[in-house]
């Protein structure tokens, strides 16, 4: 005869529960705009990494239109137009993005290192 103790019952109630709400989590964000605006991001840091820079900008404006800004999509649109030769918009942006996200670590770094 098996003998049951509170703890081992607890902690199987907790692990099932654990389970059904990873379960329910991971269904509930398949179709989540994150995904697809992770998607999204993805392929155009690929893009801009691939020297593809007026295909990345586009695709960052169109993400960033869509999603609105983040710290991570405006620091890439600075370094794009860094890398195309526009250091002064790229410090604009940094400026603006800055502003948006004075706590962003990324962005004062990045600042700092443009003025």
């Amino acid at each position: 005869m098996k003998t049951h103790t509170l703890s081992g019952t607890v902690r199987a109630a907790l692990a099932g529960g654990a389970l059904c709400l990873l379960s329910l989590s991971a269904c509930a964000t398949l179709d989540s705009p994150s995904v697809e605006r992770m998607s999204l991001v993805r392929k155009s840091r690929l893009l801009l990494d691939s020297g593809r820079l007026s295909a990345s900008e586009k695709l960052t404006e169109r993400i960033i239109a869509r999603f609105g800004p983040s710290p991570f999509l405006l620091n890439q649109m600075a370094l794009i137009r860094d890398r195309g030769g526009e250091p002064e918009k790229a410090l604009r942006i940094l400026i603006y993005a800055h502003r948006l996200y004075p706590r962003s670590t990324d962005l004062t770094l990045n600042l700092a290192d443009m003025e």
